[in-house]
């Protein structure tokens, strides 16, 4: 087991028999998932969501009228809900602060990149003024060790800010919106960023000159909604397009692995589908937006949110939401120990879990 984890860790391959030893368990704890909580807090849908970095039972959640609930998935009773700005103020992407838990930083449409004190105390400006006509930002991230704040925006800039909200460079980087910016979990230098420029670019931000200076330039057919690096070891780049196409890239040249065709194409008034990976095993997670024209497609399909293997390209399950509105699941992010799933449907947040891990945590609420 040894020798598989360091192969794995640094990504090298193993045999397909030995990598479905490793996946089957979870693929086997995936199939046990149920809905258990289901929160409706907002009245407009939900934009972005991030579980906390350190505490397994603490989810953050924005919406379209930049409204933010701080769900504690162990109870009902210690959500926190936070107003936002209405139309104006929706928020596209959401980080926590690496420098402070207590905080999450959004990228909004109301045109700031914004700190929020979710302890309830006064927010913090770091870039950008308050509804400022015709642009707004379109996504975040944050870096401990190089103590920068990336940002990108509807024209195409992505700005680097210190952790103070100073401005270190502002540069072109795209031709058009830029809906994702990461760093890599494995090289802290390393960065990505996506765009409906139908590209997805890596940098190195010690070397940032202009749009010629990136490390590679990963094509697509269609605007790109996220890249995500893998969970495991950095190694892999999982990008969603705006039609079909899920992609997965391979480090060190990031060379196209897989292309898996799902149907998730964009529709105006969706949060645009983004699938996510598996912290414990390189297993992909997205929502399924049924398309008739989509080949394959059966009649009465449903919205289900599908999990996919990433070296074989299989959907190896699908969950459904037994009761309640079948809305399109446009967002789904696994916790960090991979117990739990938190998915946004419309308005609502669905957390997902094994249904006998819920009955343990009601059961502990109650000897309380």
């Amino acid at each position: 087991m040894f020798h598989l984890l360091y192969k794995t860790n640094y990504g090298m391959k193993i045999s397909p028999k030995l990598k479905h030893t490793l996946t089957n368990p979870v693929v086997t704890q995936l199939c046990q998932l149920r809905v258990c909580r289901y929160i409706t807090p907002f009245n407009r849908r939900t934009t972005a969501l991030e579980w906390h970095p350190s505490n397994p039972n603490l989810l953050v959640v924005g919406s379209k009228g930049g409204d933010i609930i701080l769900c504690d998935t162990s109870t009902v009773k210690n959500d926190k809900l936070f107003a936002g700005d209405g139309e104006r103020g929706s928020i596209q992407a959401m980080k926590f602060w690496p420098w402070n838990n207590s905080f999450v930083c959004t990228a909004s449409v109301n045109g700031t990149v914004t700190l929020h004190d979710l302890e309830g105390r006064q927010s913090q400006i770091l870039s950008g003024t308050k509804n400022s006509m015709g642009f707004w930002y379109s996504s975040v991230d944050a870096s401990l060790s190089h103590s920068a704040v990336l940002t990108g925006d509807n024209i195409g800039y992505i700005v680097c800010l210190s952790e103070k909200g100073q401005t270190i460079w502002s540069k072109k980087l795209h031709k058009q919106k830029v809906t994702h910016v990461e760093f890599s979990p494995r090289e802290n230098w390393l960065f990505c960023s996506a765009s409906v420029d139908h590209t997805v670019r890596l940098w190195d931000i010690r070397m940032i000159k202009n749009n010629k200076s990136s490390l590679a330039v990963l094509q697509h057919n269609k605007g790109v909604n996220s890249a995500y690096f893998s969970l495991t070891n950095g190694c892999r780049l999982l990008t969603t397009d705006q039609h079909s196409d899920i992609k997965i890239f391979s480090a060190p040249e990031w060379r196209l692995e897989r292309t898996i065709h799902h149907p998730h194409r964009f529709f105006e008034d969706v949060t645009p589908i983004k699938a996510s990976w598996h912290p414990l095993q390189d297993l992909i997670v997205v929502g399924r937006y049924p398309d008739q024209n989509f080949p394959g497609y059966k009649s009465g399909e449903r919205r289900t949110v599908d999990i996919f293997d990433s070296d074989s390209g299989e959907l190896v399950t699908k969950l459904l939401k037994l009761y309640g509105s079948s809305g399109i699941v446009s967002l789904n992010k696994f916790d960090h120990s991979g117990e739990a799933l938190a998915s946004g449907m419309g308005d609502n947040i669905l957390i997902w879990n094994r249904e006998e891990v819920f009955a343990q945590k009601q059961e502990r609420l109650k000897d309380k």
